[in-house]
Formats: structure tokens, C-alpha cells, sequence
């Protein structure tokens, strides 16, 4: 635990205190506090006075607390005169459309707009509501509308170029970014639109080529930054390695050491290759398994893509040596707007205790499971049926409920409730109770820092496991740490704490360290 102490005290130290050369970002804050101090105090002294409420909610917008914003703006919209009114209300609804609420914003929007066609803020204001609110079609209709009034309307042409590649039309879209870069080289939010679709499109290497054009003329641009790393890791090659050590209060270890590569070939063929030496020993007993993996990801349209798995696995004991070939393929289908399915077999040997790989357990796991992205909330359900080579088998069901509370650094809370039930009970070194139930929450923080050169990831998880007629707690703990060295080389590093069920009869402590490198070509 010791080590998982240090961690956490380095991530909270980082996060809270903003490193600054100069005092400026500190005077900068200070400004905005006198200001909102004494937008109050005029406030608190004459409540209907219009310049301390608009200079009241626009600190708020500054400061993103859209939803603190919204009762001002729509304070101030009653106690301004008719000819300010309008202004007041597009700041009002940008607001609310930034909180979410794109109905009443959708509204306001219309309302300016029907008094007055010609009002292209306004007009553009509603556009980006119906594109935020899913309504595409109405988005571009509103889009073109500007533009057959104002052909040349940079910014209604990148809503448009936006809202196309979120409704799927890739290409019209790229056609829509190229036309503002051919009148204007340097609008960089135009390349980083174009380098994003060009990725969403497959065609990685001319992605990159915009990201790398723009990061020539923006070095600091942390968009561009983060694709640009993004699509080199995507594109490869790649070679990484791990080495892991994992040890429970029932005198199993395990060191795990792996190196693997990637080489992107295309659509059609992007290979993983990784090879994986697992050494398991308990008191005097031990255990060896080597494993050779071929992996493929394979996008056979913009909706689904496969991933087959083929692995050598050659284990060895004091009572036995085998060899054999074991292999995997999932399905990922996007078959609806926020829908993903995914289906997967998978043939695996069982190798993280001596006992395991002496008893030669080997696992066919068949699974099929159904998410929905909705915003900030996935919910996920799934069920697997599993055959053992001990004659056992299993079912599954489970469902996941998470939801990212705040952004930068991003906070997730999660509810996880699983159901598992064994055909029979075995001694082949797995835990199998007959039937199975676990609920727990879980958070995790995540964030980067020193310019996005570190990104750490903390995952906090507790419940209750009942099986047998008993229950009993359960609780985990795992970070990660992430160290971009330079534009080729990262290190990383994680530690995990738990203590479940799922691993003895009796519930019992599990610690594992890893460290790694990463180097992109």
C-alpha cells in the first residue's frame, strides 16, 4: 500500500496547485474575484441594476458556470430595453445551450430569428443548438440558409462541416473544410476539423499530414498535440514492453514480462504481435507459460470492426510440459446512433497460479454485450457462457451504469452488479462457487499535467459479493501513471490492490505492480 500512498499523494499535489512562471494567471484571478465582489456588492445593493447583473453572469460564463449564468441573462433580458433585448438574449441562450438545455436555447434562438431573418449570430446560435441537440438534418438545412445569404461565412461553413461529419457524411464534410482552406491556409480550426474526419474516415497518414501542418505553425496547439500522438500511435510501428509482479496473502506470485508490436498495413491489416512470459511459483512449487499472439483489427466499413486473435501457448510444470494453439474473435457494430453490440469467442488458458498451470485449465468463453452512450452516461449489460476444460461451466450476466460527473480532470462514478453461477465446484484452482452475486460503485480520476506530458489514472472500487449463503466485503485499488519522455518515447506505471472473492473462498488481499516502455517510430 505503500506505494499506491506515494502515488496518490504525488496526483493530488499536481491537481491542485497550477504551476505558473510569472503571477499572471494569479493576477488574472484575482481580477476576475474583485470584479464578481463588486458585481455583487451592486448587486446586493441595487438587485434590478442591468450592467451588474450582465457583468454578474458573464464572469460566470467566463468561469463556465453556464447553469449559475442562465437565471441572470434571463434577469437582465426583463430589465432591458427593447433594442439591447436581443443581445441579451443569444448570450442567454448560448448559455443554456453550453448547460444542455437545447429546447428552451432552440427557442430563444427562433424567437430572435423570426423578428429579425437577417440576424446571422442569431441564426448561426440556432444552427449549433439543433447540431449539439442530434436535430442534423435541421442543423444543415439552417447552415445553408446562412450560406445562400452569406456564401462566404467562415463560420457557418464550419458548423456545417461539422455537423455533416457528426451526422456520418464524412466526405461532404472533408469537401466543406478544403473549401474554407483554399481561401484561408491558415484557419487552423478548419485543418483540425479536416485532420479529425480525415481519422474518422481511416485515411490516417493524410490526418496526420494536417496535424503535423498545423502543429508548424501552432507548436502548442494541445488538440492538434493529442491527435497528432494519437494517429502515430495508431499508424505505428510500435514496440512496448511490460514487465508485472503479482503476489496474494495465499503465497502465489506471479512475474509477468511482455513485449509486443504494432504495424498498421492498412484497413485490412493491422497486426499486433505480442509475446508473453508468465513465471508462477508458490512456496516451493513452480510454473512457466510462454504465449505468441497474432492479433488483427479489421474495419470492414465505418460500423463494425473485427478483431481476430490466433496464440501459441506453450506451458510447462513439474507434472506436465504442453503446447497448442488457442484464438479469439470479437465483433464491434455500431448499429445505431449511441448503440454498440459487441460479440466475442475467446480460447484462453487459465496461467496466473502454479496450480492452474499444472491442472492445464483451459477456458471457451462465448459473450455478447449491448452499450448505450448517452452524453456523459454508458450503460452497458452482458451475458458469456464459459466451458472449462475440467468439465465445469459457467453463465454470466452483468450491467454497468457510468457516468462522467466533471471533465479536466474527468470524474467517473459507476455502478457495477454481476451474476455468476458454476454448473459444479471444482478444486482445478479457480474459484467456482455455485451461484454468485457482487455489487459495487466505483470512481476514477483521470487527468494529465506538465502539458499533457502526464496523464494519470486512479480507480477506487467497494462493494458487497454474496455466495453460499454469505457475503462479504470487497474493495480494490489500481492507478496509472503515464510519462510522455518524448515525441517517441513514454514510460508508464501502475500499482493494484484488492481484495475479492472472485480469487478464494475466503476473500484475500492481491498486490501487483507493473512498469513499461513505449516507443513510437
Amino acid at each position: 500500500m505503500k506505494g499506491f500512498l506515494i502515488i496518490i499523494i504525488f496526483l493530488v499535489l499536481f491537481s491542485i496547485v497550477t504551476f505558473c512562471p510569472n503571477d499572471t494567471q494569479g493576477a488574472a484571478r484575482k481580477a476576475v474575484q474583485d470584479s464578481q465582489e463588486y458585481g455583487n456588492d451592486i448587486l446586493t445593493e441595487e438587485p434590478e441594476n442591468l450592467e451588474a447583473i450582465i457583468n454578474a453572469a458573464r464572469i460566470l460564463k467566463s468561469q463556465g458556470r453556464y447553469k449559475e449564468a442562465i437565471p441572470l441573462f434571463a434577469n437582465a433580458v426583463k430589465f432591458a430595453a427593447p433594442g439591447r433585448r436581443d443581445e441579451i438574449k443569444l448570450e442567454l441562450a448560448a448559455v443554456l445551450a453550453w448547460s444542455g438545455e437545447f429546447e428552451e436555447s432552440i427557442r430563444i434562438f427562433t424567437e430572435v430569428v423570426e423578428a429579425n431573418p437577417f440576424n446571422m449570430e442569431a441564426r448561426k446560435g440556432l444552427a449549433s443548438s439543433y447540431g449539439w441537440a442530434g436535430m442534423h438534418d435541421k442543423a444543415i438545412e439552417e447552415y445553408k440558409s446562412i450560406l445562400n445569404l452569406k456564401p462566404e461565412d467562415t463560420e457557418a461553413k464550419l458548423g456545417l462541416g461539422r455537423v455533416l461529419s457528426w451526422k456520418g457524411n464524412l466526405d461532404d464534410a472533408v469537401e466543406i473544410y478544403l473549401s474554407v482552406l483554399e481561401k484561408w491556409h491558415d484557419n487552423g480550426e478548419a485543418r483540425l476539423a479536416l485532420a479529425n474526419v480525415l481519422w474518422w474516415k481511416g485515411d490516417l497518414e493524410s490526418s496526420l499530414k494536417e496535424a503535423d501542418s498545423l502543429l508548424l505553425k501552432d507548436p502548442e496547439n494541445m488538440e492538434a498535440l493529442r491527435l497528432e500522438r494519437r494517429l502515430r500511435e495508431d499508424i505505428g510501428p510500435i514496440l512496448s514492453f511490460l514487465t508485472s509482479k503479482a503476489s496474494d496473502t495465499d503465497s502465489n506470485s506471479l512475474n509477468i514480462y511482455k513485449g509486443s508490436g504494432y504495424f498498421n498495413f492498412g484497413h485490412l491489416l493491422r497486426l499486433n504481435l505480442d509475446y508473453s512470459i508468465f513465471q508462477a511459483s508458490r512456496l516451493n512449487d513452480k510454473g512457466h507459460a510462454n504465449i505468441l499472439s497474432i492479433r488483427d483489427s479489421m474495419h470492414i466499413s465505418k460500423d463494425i470492426l473485427i478483431n481476430p486473435r490466433l496464440s501459441l501457448v506453450s506451458i510447462g510444470s513439474d507434472i506436465n510440459n504442453t503446447a497448442y494453439l488457442a484464438s479469439g474473435l470479437s465483433v464491434n457494430w455500431n448499429f445505431l446512433k449511441n448503440w454498440t453490440t459487441i460479440i466475442s469467442y475467446n480460447s484462453t488458458p487459465l496461467v496466473d497460479t502454479v496450480q492452474l498451470m499444472r491442472n492445464n485449465i483451459r477456458l471457451q468463453e462465448y459473450a455478447v454485450s449491448l452499450l448505450y452512450n448517452y452524453r456523459d452516461i454508458t450503460v452497458a449489460a452482458g451475458t458469456a457462457y464459459g466451458d472449462y476444460s475440467d468439465s465445469n461451466s459457467r453463465k454470466d450476466a452483468s450491467t454497468n451504469i457510468a457516468w462522467k460527473i466533471t471533465k479536466g480532470p474527468d470524474i467517473i462514478t459507476g455502478y457495477i452488479l454481476e451474476y455468476r453461477a458454476f454448473s459444479k465446484t471444482t478444486h482445478s484452482g479457480y474459484f467456482n462457487p455455485g451461484d454468485f452475486l457482487s455489487n459495487k460503485l466505483s470512481m476514477t480520476l483521470s487527468g494529465k499535467i506538465y502539458k499533457e506530458r502526464i496523464e494519470y489514472d486512479v480507480t477506487g472500487a467497494a462493494g458487497v459479493q454474496s455466495f453460499d449463503a454469505k457475503s462479504e466485503y470487497t474493495s480494490s485499488l489500481q492507478t496509472k501513471l503515464i510519462g510522455h519522455i518524448n515525441r517517441n518515447l513514454s514510460i508508464e506505471g501502475g500499482y493494484k490492490w484488492s481484495r475479492s472473492a472472485l480469487e478464494s473462498p475466503t476473500g484475500y488481499s492481491f498486490e501487483e505492480y507493473r512498469l513499461g516502455l513505449n516507443y513510437v517510430f
